[in-house]
């Protein structure tokens, strides 16, 4: 089980309850690249959960961290970028 959120302070507010659990910080297509690579660099930060437009991205490509793009909404971005990426989807 991983816990998301769009919230990094409800990321934190978790941490504080249980510090062994997997988390994420969620990031919405209008989030400037420099600020995801800063909040990436976060240790307690476990996964980064992106918009698709963020796939081809190569600063985001190169982070260090599982990352996790959504959503994907037919079967041809599905198989575009299922083979080098961790896809969310809908309705496949």
């Amino acid at each position: 089980c991983i816990f998301i959120s769009f919230k990094e302070k409800n990321i934190f507010n978790l941490l504080n309850i249980k510090k062994n659990v997997s988390v994420g910080l969620s990031f919405a297509q209008n989030t400037s690249i420099k600020y995801i690579i800063r909040k990436s660099k976060n240790k307690k930060i476990d996964y980064l959960i992106l918009d698709k437009c963020f796939i081809k991205n190569k600063r985001i490509q190169k982070i260090k961290k599982n990352k996790y793009f959504y959503t994907i909404k037919n079967k041809k971005e599905f198989l575009e970028y299922s083979k080098t990426n961790n896809l969310i989807f809908e309705n496949l």
